[in-house]
C-alpha cells in the first residue's frame, strides 16, 4: 500500500519508500506559497493504492518554498510628463501615484520634478512611486522697505496656475465622487 508522502520532507519520504519496498521515480521542484522548502507537495500514486512492491516508482513534486520577489531598478522620471512617467513605470510593473504639485525653478510646468524613490534604486515589482508635478517657476518678489511686493505674474505663469487649478479640481472630483 502506498503511504501518504505529502507534507513529508525528503528524508522522511526516503524512509517511507524503503519501509514499503517502493522505488523513487522522478522529482520535480516548484515554488509554493503553501508548502515550505523541501516538503513534498504531491505524489504520482494516490496514498492507499495497492501496487506491486520493488518495481513501483513514485514521482514527487517538492517545494522550493516561496518564489523570490521580482525586482527592477527605478528609472529617473524627472522631466517626463505625468503620462510618460506613468507609461514608463507601468511598463516595468511599477505604479505611479500623483501626490502633489509644486513650483520648481529647474523643471518645466507639467513635468515630474520629484519622485519618492531615487533613480537606480532596486524595488519589488508593484511598488508605488510617488511623483510631484512642476508648476514651473515660482513668481518672484522683491523687498521694498518693510513690505514685500510681488512682481507681476507672467502670462505663462498665470495660465499654468489656472490649468493646474482646473486639473486639481478635476482630480479631486474624480477621487471623491458622491453617488
Amino acid at each position: 500500500t502506498v503511504p501518504n508522502f505529502v507534507y513529508s520532507n525528503t528524508v522522511e519520504a526516503y524512509e517511507l519508500l524503503v519501509e514499503n519496498d517502493l522505488r523513487l521515480g522522478s522529482i520535480l521542484y516548484e515554488y509554493s506559497d503553501e508548502y515550505a522548502y523541501g516538503v513534498i507537495m504531491s505524489q504520482s500514486i494516490e496514498a492507499g493504492s495497492s501496487v506491486p512492491k520493488d518495481v513501483t516508482k513514485i514521482n514527487f513534486i517538492i517545494s522550493k518554498g516561496k518564489a523570490p520577489a521580482v525586482t527592477v531598478a527605478v528609472p529617473s522620471l524627472i522631466g517626463m510628463s505625468e503620462a510618460e512617467a506613468a507609461l514608463k513605470l507601468q511598463g516595468m510593473g511599477l505604479d505611479i501615484n500623483l501626490v502633489n504639485f509644486a513650483n520648481n525653478d529647474d523643471v518645466a510646468y507639467g513635468r515630474v520634478c520629484e519622485q519618492s524613490v531615487e533613480a537606480g534604486s532596486i524595488v519589488e515589482v508593484g511598488t508605488k512611486i510617488n511623483v510631484v508635478i512642476s508648476l514651473g517657476k515660482k513668481p518672484s518678489s522683491r523687498e521694498d522697505g518693510n513690505e514685500t511686493v510681488k512682481t507681476e505674474k507672467s502670462e505663462e505663469t498665470t495660465k499654468a496656475t489656472e490649468k493646474t487649478n482646473s486639473r486639481f479640481d478635476d482630480w479631486l472630483s474624480d477621487r471623491f465622487k458622491v453617488n
